[in-house]
């Protein structure tokens, strides 16, 4: 169960992290308590209702659960929203990685307009470095790495609070006053702000993989991973969102590393040690994020791979167009290793391979990863997190009663996903 609760902490501990500070500004922490309160409770739900629909069905997996709930339309739809939301990731953890690079390389050389001192040159070369990674159909071994990727991000915590209380010492900064109690923002941008927190929590549609190791392999057992871990990770959110506001206030407009690679400029004549906290402090998150890439990517080459097949066969009615997601009716789960064997090697490297270019391309059109996280989270991580694992309960859930608490929580979570995809 530990093992299991530092996967998940891992799974969603990514480049989300980042936005708190600006979430948190945005919101006031009255507001920004209170829907983080509201998160933890619907995330936790989510993983609840999805181990139901295991019990009723004694299958695994989203695409399973939209198959017997709504048929081919199901299916489709689950598998473009995870398209999408891998896909937005992806683009988000390959400008991290730009970033973090082109900070790196402003500590030791005096910038100017010269090219390899742009963000998006070093976008351009880790997208290369990386590259070899995104055509592996194995990268299970990754997955072993999930205690130094949580250990990076509390090292990254760590370092943010080593910088806010030298900031505070000498009077850089005021840790507590009344305007952080507020929001600072309109109700529009309060409403599509809120659902960055909500992209934060996401892992539901690794659920599976990640309970099929757990032992003794439960339901309940993974409930109490899942919610453990859902509760230390909004501690971990709630805490950098709190330095990060009380560390730059009102000049927060984008993600919180834009300001530390500026305080790394500020301080490198002025303090040799907090610009050296600073730059572990980049790192630690850069190498937490490195580890979680390939594995965000790979997630997107299969669920695309297998996305494209459904629709040749629909749509060409090829009854020699193997759907292998199609035979999981009669089994519990299909391996992702099946999956990926069961394609061309020729069609998928250049799936893979369009898909990865496409990646490079929109991260090279959007300058603010807070835009990216925005609608992503409004939108897919919403759907794959409050819409459908309610649904999928409440059309499998046969004889429970609409007035129980699961049926309550359910019906209320969905009206408040939906809420937020049509607005």
């Amino acid at each position: 169960v530990s093992s299991t609760m530092i996967t998940i902490m891992k799974a969603m501990i990514g480049c989300g992290i980042l936005n708190h500070p600006l979430i948190f500004r945005t919101l006031g922490a009255y507001s920004y308590f209170a829907v983080l309160a509201v998160t933890l409770f619907i995330s936790s739900m989510s993983i609840v209702f999805l181990m139901k629909c295991k019990e009723i069905t004694q299958r695994y997996g989203y695409s399973m659960y939209a198959k017997l709930t709504f048929g081919s339309f199901g299916t489709f739809m689950m598998k473009f929203a995870i398209v999408m939301l891998t896909f937005g990731c992806s683009c988000i953890y390959l400008r991290i990685f730009g970033d973090v690079c082109q900070s790196l390389v402003t500590l030791f050389l005096e910038k100017s307009d010269k090219f390899y001192f742009q963000n998006n040159f070093y976008v351009i070369v880790v997208f290369f470095v990386l590259m070899p990674l995104m055509f592996k159909d194995d990268i299970a071994a990754l997955k072993k790495f999930s205690f130094i990727g949580v250990l990076a991000v509390f090292i990254f915590l760590g370092s943010m609070v080593i910088v806010c209380i030298y900031k505070f010492i000498n009077n850089e900064i005021a840790p507590f006053s009344q305007d952080m109690l507020y929001p600072d923002g309109n109700k529009l941008q309060i409403f599509a702000t809120a659902t960055a927190l909500l992209d934060s929590f996401t892992f539901q549609m690794n659920t599976f993989p990640i309970y099929l190791p757990l032992k003794p392999r439960n339901s309940k057992n993974m409930i109490k991973a899942s919610t453990t871990a859902i509760i230390l990770t909004g501690i971990v959110y709630a805490l950098t969102g709190i330095l990060g506001f009380t560390m730059y206030r009102r000049k927060l407009d984008n993600v919180v590393l834009v300001y530390f690679k500026e305080d790394v400029l500020l301080y490198k004549s002025k303090n040799i040690y907090i610009t050296a906290v600073l730059m572990v402090c980049m790192v630690a998150f850069f190498i937490s994020a490195l580890l979680s890439m390939p594995i965000i990517f790979f997630a997107l080459k299969k669920n695309l791979i297998t996305l494209l097949q459904f629709i040749k066969k629909k749509i060409f009615n090829r009854k020699d167009s193997k759907d292998i997601e199609e035979k999981t009716l009669a089994v519990s789960m299909v391996n992702t290793q099946v999956i990926m064997g069961s394609v061309g090697g020729g069609y998928k490297y250049l799936i893979t391979f369009i898909a990865y270019c496409s990646v490079l391309f929109c991260t090279l059109c959007v300058d603010k990863i807070i835009t990216i996280n925005n609608i992503v989270g409004a939108t897919v991580t919403n759907f794959i997190t409050m819409i459908a694992p309610t649904l999928f309960f409440m059309k499998l859930n046969k004889d429970g009663s609409c007035c129980s608490f699961f049926g309550l929580s359910s019906r209320l979570i969905f009206l408040i996903g939906f809420g937020i995809l049509s607005t």
